[in-house]
């Protein structure tokens, strides 16, 4: 063996090492994302939130490993989807550190659309819109664009470029295969599934609903920070002299994105906020993302500006059309994703570029990237979303919502939240009949979590008849009556008997909990107070 023979097999290795290190840097990243969306998701559904990151990375690099890697970086079949190397098996060491680096990029867009929808998707709905995303709308999108970076000997040397790469379409890193993709998939979602409850008014106000825990949120960034050395450094596929150049203009852009957005929400709110702290460097991270080989460090922290300044008034975009994204991913990796797209031809060096097109042409075949990518994501997940939901119901009842997906799905709980539910939804049954038959089945269901023991009969509505009264009328410890039309105690009796029959009551949405011994006299009159000035809205 010579020299030159042994120096190109350590070279190889060394790639295949730093190629692997980017990978696991990269799964870091999952973690990051499970602490960012935790922490600025409700106390009562952040043990749901971490459980999606987790459940998604499976589904999403399984999918991938099946079906999605063929359809992404298999042989072309016209330039819009792969043919083979479904199943992936190799014994060539650099593609399988390729693999896996790839598998690391799906599960980041996939965790991408948790946060958008979180408090009020069901996990296994989640869990079909990441199989969605792995096996048919993220491999199909990063064809296009990346279809020859295959490492694989024999698909290499076949014709296998995707139709956005002969044109010169240039994403180094993934701005848009990989941010924009899984921002406009969660966008598709956030439409057909809707906002949650209460958060936008009647009267056009936006109600601010805060985190569970602002520091695991910032962790998180910190975490994804980090990890995006990975993210951007492995994209190169080989530990040269670009690296270096690569991660500077990572680290700055973020630098950048954070001072900007930082800038950007104490000149709105005149005070230092969390939300633009937390996102600022996560916009200037993805906005760098596309052209971090190819552009110097002034360039860089301009990227990393603007981009965190389109993240920051992004929100505002979005409450205006009333789309409600938990943890502002849609801005950050949507919106600034497709800003770092255009900003490959307005900042990129066209020497390292290597499209021979002009800086007029080259944003030209940029916005088409941008334009073809977003219209196969979007609609091809609306399409999906609204299917799955049509068939199979993604969002959670109302009443699962307020009691929080922590125990509506998970039987868990947080310090407190078993008492915050005991003390603000108390045990209550709802008779289910053909009027209310959903929303009771969906209380009562959630109530089982919390192994509720006492019985009040509440109606919504609806009129009491003996057909689906008497069976569950000996149940009841105690009953309450309620005036349709005004928050009044009709009657108050222990043990109630069918004597109620025909009466209307009515409550709302509130809720009491009733002793299960019997009140005296003093007692009742004491309850019946209370729950007056509950119906009321008095504390």
């Amino acid at each position: 063996m010579t020299i030159i023979e042994l120096q190109k097999i350590m070279e190889q290795q060394i790639d295949t090492l730093w190629v692997l290190i980017s990978a696991i840097l990269v799964f870091i990243m999952q973690a990051g994302f499970m602490c960012l969306e935790a922490g600025l998701s409700r106390k009562k559904n952040n043990i749901n939130v971490a459980l999606k990151n987790i459940a998604d990375f499976g589904v999403s690099v399984s999918v991938f490993w099946a079906v999605g890697f063929g359809i992404m970086f298999g042989s072309s079949f016209g330039g819009i989807f792969g043919t083979d190397s479904f199943f992936f098996v190799s014994e060539n060491a650099l593609n399988q550190s390729f693999f896996v680096f790839q598998a690391m990029f799906v599960a980041t867009a996939a965790s991408i659309i948790s946060g958008v929808v979180a408090e009020r998707l069901k996990f296994f709905g989640y869990l079909y819109i990441t199989f969605f995303t792995a096996l048919l709308i993220y491999p199909v999108a990063g064809h296009w664009a990346w279809a020859d970076l295959n490492r694989d000997p024999a698909i290499a040397l076949t014709n296998s470029m995707g139709w956005l790469g002969k044109i010169g379409f240039v994403d180094f890193a993934g701005s848009t295969i990989v941010h924009s993709v899984g921002g406009w998939i969660a966008l598709s979602a956030a439409i057909v599934i809707g906002p949650r409850f209460g958060r936008f008014k009647k009267d056009n106000t936006v109600q601010k609903f805060n985190g569970s825990n602002l520091p695991l949120a910032a962790l998180g960034t910190l975490i994804l920070w980090f990890g995006w050395f990975g993210f951007n450094g492995g994209s190169n596929g080989a530990l040269d002299d670009t690296v270096p150049l690569i991660l500077v203009n990572t680290f700055l852009s973020a630098a950048a994105g954070l001072i900007a957005s930082l800038t950007f929400g104490y000149l709105i709110l005149k005070k230092v906020e969390s939300h633009y702290i937390i996102n600022g460097p996560l916009a200037g991270l993805v906005a760098i993302t596309a052209s971090c080989h190819a552009v110097n460090q002034l360039s860089a922290i301009a990227i990393g500006i603007i981009g965190g300044i389109i993240a920051s008034y992004g929100n505002s975009i979005l409450e205006k059309f009333k789309i409600d994204d938990v943890v502002g991913a849609i801005p950050v990796h949507l919106f600034a994703g497709i800003w770092g797209t255009l900003a490959v031809a307005l900042f990129g060096n066209a020497d390292l570029l290597g499209t021979d097109l002009s800086m007029g042409n080259q944003l030209k075949v940029q916005i088409i990237g941008i334009l073809s990518i977003g219209a196969y994501s979007f609609g091809g997940s609306y399409i999906l979303v609204f299917l799955i939901n049509f068939f199979i119901p993604l969002r959670v009842t109302r009443v699962q919502e307020e009691l929080g997906l922590n125990i509506v799905e998970h039987n868990a709980s947080t310090d407190n939240s078993v008492e915050f539910v005991k003390s603000n939804f108390p045990a209550v049954r709802i008779i289910i009949n053909p009027t209310n038959g959903g929303y009771a089945k969906g209380y009562n269901d959630a109530l089982k979590q919390i192994n509720s023991e006492y019985f009040v009969l509440i109606n919504s509505d609806i009129e009491v008849t003996e057909d689906w009264l008497s069976p569950i009328i000996n149940l009841m410890d105690s009953k309450i009556t309620i005036a349709a039309c005004q928050p009044k105690i009709l009657d108050y009796k222990n043990k109630a008997k069918f004597e109620y029959a025909g009466k209307r009551t009515r409550i709302g949405k509130y809720f009491m909990r009733i002793p299960p011994s019997k009140l005296t006299e003093e007692e009742a009159e004491q309850l019946c107070s209370r729950i007056n000035l509950v119906a009321q809205g008095k504390p």
